[in-house]
């Protein structure tokens, strides 16, 4: 009888250790799968930031070849202006109770691809312009759509009154977090 058993076990411990090797073996292949897709993206986007940092701001004046949906403003398809990028700003937000901040990029939408070697050359003063604005407000104000909306309007405001060759049309958040 006890032989019958260490046959039984035995023969139950191939199958469970085939089982475990099969688990094991597709959650590699999962995780090899998912961190080469993570970094094909990111190898890609860096290439992106690669140019910036060289002085060719790969987001200034990018027009952007895909059309938006209707978004309740009428007009089936509206397309996308050039953009220009003021990426991975950190700014000190007012506060009585602590420091708080909000860490945020931005991309403004141009009216015209002539105006994207002025932002260029304009680059630290549409910046200081974002900072300026976004620090006069608190962590409650810019938690909320109505504060998020008047934030990027006022940005819009002080920027397009130091252009000459042309207008921001929009201003849209591209990473947003406050704390």
């Amino acid at each position: 009888m006890a032989e019958e058993k260490e046959k039984a076990e035995g023969a139950e411990q191939p199958k469970k250790s085939k089982t475990v090797i099969i688990i094991v073996a597709v959650v590699l292949v999962l995780v090899i799968v998912v961190g080469g897709a993570l970094a094909f993206l990111m190898l890609k986007g860096g290439e992106e930031g690669a140019d910036a940092a060289h002085g060719g701001d790969a987001h200034a004046a990018k027009p952007a070849d895909k059309k938006k949906k209707d978004n309740g403003h009428g007009g089936d398809d509206l397309t996308v202006g050039p953009m220009f990028a003021v990426d991975g700003l950190i700014i000190n937000l007012m506060s009585e109770g602590g420091a708080r901040y909000a860490k945020l990029s931005v991309a403004l939408e141009l009216d015209a691809q002539e105006l994207a070697p002025e932002m260029l050359a304009k680059k630290a003063m549409v910046t200081d312009k974002i900072i300026t604005v976004v620090s006069s407000k608190t962590a409650e104000e810019l938690m909320n759509l109505k504060g998020k909306e008047g934030v990027k309007n006022e940005i819009m405001e002080k920027v397009n009154e130091k252009l000459k060759d042309g207008r921001v049309k929009n201003v849209y958040f591209t990473n947003f977090v406050v704390q």
